[in-house]
């Protein structure tokens, strides 16, 4: 505020309002945005669910039982709870869950021109760190289990800072070391050696997210009109932060315009800050929970007022990211570091001109209402007939004090002849047509089967028999393979196409632009060894491809397997070793082993194929005297080569004469030089030394 003396009246002071600076502006423009675009996105979505009937899935999934008793009496109608929804969902997400993470890497990385085999590999276990680390898998399984259910599922991804624990263990003091009676060294431990100390320090890693969200959590415009969110102008995050959540927040310079950490927490205390209003797709307070549902992040829950939620509305579109704490306060506005929207959907079946998908839920309500009302229709009159009303002759004095029976009860009618056993007798009830009931629900559980592929071929391998297993032949499996490629293959393609590879590309993208080097270093250390060197040009500028090893999709990995045993004789063929000598090539027996230890998926690859120490090399070249004879040879003939090379360059006149006297002599020494190192490397072969060539047993 500023304070001006008015010229009439010296004595008087007024106030008037600072004019607004653009940044304020700014932010007050932006916080209208956001607001408006939630209210307009939530708006449209709670109109739009008498037909998605999200609420009715869920209630459906859990089979509610209804309570509902004989008129007039106390005895309970049957009420048999039917779990179709949730047998297909259950048969239908690990189908999916198995056909996606059949190999513990999931993807393959495809060598392009100019890329190492070893970049692949550091690049590749860096991936797969990373997906182990956000628990990757665990995050599909939830998008996927929404995917199947309601029909779409949705994910969010990106990159943050985070400080993790460095815990290192340090002994308090050393064992003791003396020598033995044979001059060995021994090692006495102590109770003071075997304590250690624990120092704990924390470190600060950049960490890629890759999070499901909930359905009824994203807010996505409404007029998008194709099956992908990344297709849509604006998305809208709606999520519930507490305390601890803002604090660590204030941590992270993005979040310009949190206030002062004393200021966070007084909206924690009392009078506390009110979270804003409920949304329109949150259920209303006092409103019994669906299917055991959890409270809305805004409910209070515990007394703890540290824990209460605030709204948090995060706003995406292709250019900028603005945050908005509880509809009052913009703590973020800025361009998008990534320049895409950071999220990812599948649907089940895809609708025509639409976003949301349609799921399992809405295809199989209608069956599993139907199944439940003929089974309970059925027992209702089975139970009448086993325990059936009476009728009474009204024109008779019969039973008319003690007439507390049954459910059934007495019903009074007339008769002419006056009979007693007319005046009461049971109520002719039609029989049971228990084969057109089962035929009919039989008839309505294949349909619902034919329609989303839940059956017995498709989910299970089996044919439904007596210790049937469709799986247990190769005739069989090819069946099963081609049962379940069919019904899962759409939903299985739309989720690699629009969510798994996009997220795999995407992620070494994100590694080559921000990871640090240093964090590069140390994961390929633990996943490859030490021994592993990275060069961060080659790492940072290779190109790379993927695909996906999805069981139902693709067979890449297995024909490798199967194809990698046959090239391996066709390579320890002398006759190849000899060819590829003549066109000046080699076989690279190493790189042959580690392509068999990675097809194979052998977890201890690194403890197996080691360097050679300089005694095991010494040792070797006293073993076999031809070896260090041909390395002596070998280094004569490279110098030999050197000094012929210079003195042709003194003596040639002519570039091409020279070029060409070049070519024939590097032909004909590294000829000599092949067959001499193959002579040597043969005997390492048959006695199985270390550092072998290619050849075979002679």
């Amino acid at each position: 505020m500023a304070n001006i003396e008015q010229q009439d009246d010296p004595n008087q002071i007024i106030e008037l309002k600072a004019e607004p600076t653009p940044a304020e502006i700014e932010d007050a423009e932006a916080l209208a945005l956001v607001v408006q675009d939630a209210a307009l996105a939530e708006s449209w979505i709670a109109g739009e669910q008498w037909n998605e009937r999200w609420s009715e899935i869920d209630l459906l999934y859990d089979s509610p039982r209804i309570f509902k008793q004989w008129d007039n009496t106390q005895v309970m109608q049957p009420s048999i709870q039917r779990y179709n929804i949730s047998d297909h969902v259950n048969s239908l997400h690990p189908a999916m869950m198995e056909g996606l993470f059949q190999d513990a890497q999931p993807f393959e990385a495809m060598k392009l021109p100019g890329t190492t085999s070893d970049t692949i590999r550091a690049r590749s276990a860096v991936l797969n760190y990373q997906l182990d680390d956000m628990e990757f898998e665990n995050e599909t399984s939830n998008g996927i289990f929404e995917d199947v259910l309601h029909g779409t599922g949705i994910f969010k991804w990106g990159m943050r800072w985070e400080e993790v624990p460095d815990r290192q263990f340090a002994r308090k003091q050393q064992p003791l070391r003396t020598t033995g009676p044979l001059g060995e060294d021994i090692t006495v431990h102590t109770d003071e050696s075997d304590e250690f100390e624990e120092k704990t320090e924390t470190k600060r890693v950049l960490k890629p997210f890759f999070e499901h969200r909930d359905n009824r959590s994203i807010l996505v415009e409404s007029g998008l009109r194709k099956p992908d969110i990344r297709k849509a102008k604006m998305v809208i995050d709606k999520t519930f932060v507490n305390l601890a959540d803002l604090l660590e927040m204030k941590k992270d310079p993005q979040y310009k315009g949190l206030p002062s950490e004393e200021e966070i927490r007084s909206w924690f205390e009392i009078p506390k800050e009110q979270p804003a209003a409920e949304g329109m797709m949150d259920s209303s307070s006092g409103s019994p929970g669906i299917a055991g549902q959890g409270e809305p992040g805004n409910r209070e829950t515990t007394e703890d007022p540290s824990l209460q939620g605030l709204l948090l509305l995060e706003r995406w579109d292709k250019y900028k990211v603005i945050t908005v704490l509880n509809n009052k306060i913009v703590i973020q506005n800025k361009e998008n570091p990534y320049g895409v929207i950071p999220f990812y959907s599948c649907n089940w079946f895809n609708r025509s001109r639409a976003f949301w998908g349609l799921g399992v839920g809405k295809i199989v309500a209608q069956d599993q209402r139907l199944d439940q009302g003929l089974v309970n229709g059925g027992l209702a009159l089975l139970q009448l007939l086993l325990d059936p009303p009476f009728v009474i002759d009204e024109d008779q004095n019969a039973a008319t004090q003690n007439q507390r029976f049954r459910k059934g009860g007495f019903i009074k009618i007339k008769t002419k002849t006056g009979n007693v056993r007319d005046a009461i007798a049971p109520l002719e009830l039609p029989k049971l047509p228990v084969g057109e009931v089962m035929a009919f629900l039989q008839e309505s559980k294949s349909a619902s089967e034919a329609s989303t592929g839940a059956n017995a071929l498709t989910v299970q391998g089996s044919t439904g028999g007596a210790k049937s297993s469709i799986t247990r032949t190769s005739g069989g499996a090819n069946i099963f393979q081609g049962a379940t490629s069919s019904r899962l293959q759409g939903p299985l393609d739309r989720f690699i196409n629009q969510v798994f590879l996009p997220w795999i590309h995407q992620l070494d993208e994100l590694n080559t632009r921000f990871l640090p080097m240093a964090q590069v270093r140390e994961i390929v250390g633990e996943e490859l060894g030490a021994a592993v060197k990275v060069d961060e040009q080659t790492f940072k500028s290779s190109k790379m491809k993927f695909q996906a090893l999805a069981a139902t999709r693709m067979a890449a990995k297995r024909i490798m397997a199967q194809a990698l045993p046959i090239l391996s004789q066709i390579f320890l063929q002398p006759q190849i070793g000899e060819q590829l000598a003549i066109q000046n090539k080699y076989i690279d027996m190493y790189e042959l082993c580690k392509m068999w230890m990675q097809t194979s998926g052998w977890p201890n690859q690194n403890d197996l194929i080691k360097d050679m120490t300089p005694e095991m090399k010494q040792t070797m070249m006293q073993m076999n005297p031809g070896a260090q004879k041909a390395a002596a040879q070998t280094q004569q003939n490279q110098q030999k080569l050197q000094g012929q090379k210079e003195l042709l360059a003194q003596k040639s006149e002519s570039g091409i004469v020279r070029d060409a006297l070049a070519k024939s002599m590097d032909f004909s020494l590294e000829r000599e030089l092949g067959i001499a190192d193959r002579t040597a490397s043969e005997p390492l072969i048959t006695t199985g030394q270390p550092g072998g060539g290619y050849g075979t047993e002679q």
